[in-house]
């Protein structure tokens, strides 16, 4: 394990921004990166002493091991868990996305967990209650500690953008790196009011989250000086964008600025998040790439087998003239060939969707007819005792592509069928009326927990309960495109033990 933590991790993860762990089966920690180490406040020593599921909020903790558990029995490579909340340093939280690999040493497993700080999420901080009533000045702003030809140097050869605001959020002056990041000279300070977060350019560039200086000035605590740092974006003269990470601190008033002014610090963050954004996308394709070969390589190692060995006791049959048994295992070849071929046309679908090459053929249909006919179909997949009732209220007719819809029925129902004990009972309902057409698939099978349905119709994705089933995790990406495309909506109700209830919806 050493030599995996001296090869592996503490040659690759030293300076990356997003958490690495290393954890063995009974969630020991064995090593954690330099940044979760910063997150959790960790000291490396005492690591080994810690399980991991203490790092954990108490709410996503059973989610976790749930997750953990499953993967140990499952033979994926490397899956994903999303918002899964870290106690920080700040006695609050912070989210991130975990991703999960395998590795052994000496036959015994570990998880590498790769902690992504999760999009458009912030760390969630409780402030504390006590409130200092007579903060002093920091010593930054004792003119002893700050002569004037240092703070010349400062401001005149700083790489972060410093600007001096007023209390409306107004510029009044600009250091040299500021004028070139924004635009704007000094000559244009002096004569006209510039709010680089004015609603007048947030109208324009259709920005409706942004944060008015005015306003975030206006929260400033009067006893605090360093106070609010935020990652925002400033608009610079052409119009655009500059993102950054800006901190306020509230000035005293001096000979130049008779009245409250503030010094603006901000640290422009667009290459932090370009290369944020690389990374998310790079470990994005890596995952997809990694679920990718270990779905399609064990989805048809099992039908390449049956129709290997089917076709080795064939030609024995053959000798011994037994017909019988000749007739079952073509079946099962058919069979295999059959699922082979809906596995590579799932794969084949996907593709076309991406590449928005699905052509849509509208035209007028029967409901409950074209719905019973599809039922219909799918009878000889029921297990033992299960069944399947439906019933049809209001208009008859509706204008879909009858393609698209079909493989959308037949998606939910196989997925009932599927998910669904042996005596399991599946309702469906459709419903015409007011221009709407509502149809309800109900199931009372394993069900899907809170977690997995924020994830259930994203490309590969399988549900932490179902890992053992067979299945690509493409069924219900493609069911959810081809919703979209016909300007419907898809509904998911589940819970863990109690069954599913899908239901989509089209305006017709």
């Amino acid at each position: 394990m050493k030599k995996i933590i001296k090869t592996r991790l503490d040659s690759c993860y030293q300076k990356v921004q997003f958490g690495v762990a290393l954890i063995d089966e009974s969630d020991s920690i064995w090593y954690i990166n330099p940044y979760f180490q910063k997150i959790t406040g960790i000291n490396k020593e005492i690591i080994s002493k810690i399980p991991f599921q203490k790092l954990i909020v108490e709410r996503n903790i059973q989610s976790y091991l749930d997750f953990k558990k499953n993967f140990f029995n499952s033979t994926n490579s490397s899956i994903s868990l999303t918002k899964l909340g870290i106690k920080n340093t700040n006695s609050g939280e912070t989210i991130f996305d975990l991703n999960i690999g395998m590795e052994k040493e000496n036959e015994k497993n570990f998880l590498i967990l790769f902690l992504i700080p999760a999009k458009n999420e912030k760390a969630v901080i409780h402030e504390t209650k006590e409130h200092p009533t007579n903060s002093k000045k920091p010593s930054f702003f004792n003119d002893s500690n700050l002569n004037n030809t240092l703070l010349h140097k400062i401001w005149n050869h700083a790489d972060s953008l410093l600007f001096i605001l007023d209390k409306d959020g107004y510029i009044k002056q600009l250091n040299p790196t500021a004028e070139n990041r924004t635009g704007y000279d000094s000559a244009e300070i002096g004569k006209n009011k510039i709010d680089l977060l004015n609603s007048e350019q947030k109208s324009r560039l259709n920005q409706t989250e942004w944060l008015s200086l005015s306003s975030y000035i206006s929260d400033l605590d009067e006893n605090n000086y360093l106070e609010k740092r935020t990652d925002t974006s400033i608009i610079k003269k052409d119009g655009t964008n500059l993102e950054v990470a800006l901190t306020l601190v509230r000035l005293p008033p001096n000979e130049i600025f008779k009245e409250q002014t503030y010094l603006g610090i901000a640290e422009v963050l667009e290459k932090e998040r370009i290369l944020k954004h690389e990374l998310r996308k790079t470990q994005e394709l890596v995952a997809i790439r990694t679920r990718f070969i270990s779905i399609a390589s064990h989805e048809l190692r099992t039908p390449l087998n049956i129709i290997l060995s089917s076709a080795t006791l064939i030609s024995k049959y053959l000798e011994l003239k037994k017909t019988d048994q000749i007739d079952l295992h073509v079946d099962r070849i058919l069979s295999s060939v059959s699922y082979i071929t809906r596995l590579l046309n799932d794969f084949l679908t996907v593709r076309k969707i991406e590449e928005d090459k699905i052509k849509m053929e509208y035209c007028s249909f029967n409901i409950p007819s074209y719905m019973n006919e599809t039922i219909a179909e799918l009878r000889s997949l029921l297990k033992n005792q299960q069944d399947i009732r439906y019933q049809h209220e209001g208009d008859l007719y509706i204008n879909l592509d009858p393609k698209l819809f079909k493989h959308i029925v037949i998606n939910l129902i196989s997925n009932a069928i599927k998910y669904s004990p042996d005596n399991g009972k599946i309702e469906i309902l459709s419903i015409k009326k007011d221009g709407y057409l509502e149809i309800f698939f109900k199931d009372n099978g394993i069900g899907i927990s809170q977690a997995d349905q924020e994830h259930l119709f994203e490309k590969f994705f399988r549900g932490s309960n179902a890992l053992h089933i067979k299945g690509t995790g493409l069924g219900l990406n493609i069911v959810y495109n081809y919703i979209k495309m016909m300007k419907g909506n898809i509904f998911v109700k589940s819970q863990l033990g109690s069954g599913t209830t899908f239901k989509i919806v089209f305006e017709n």
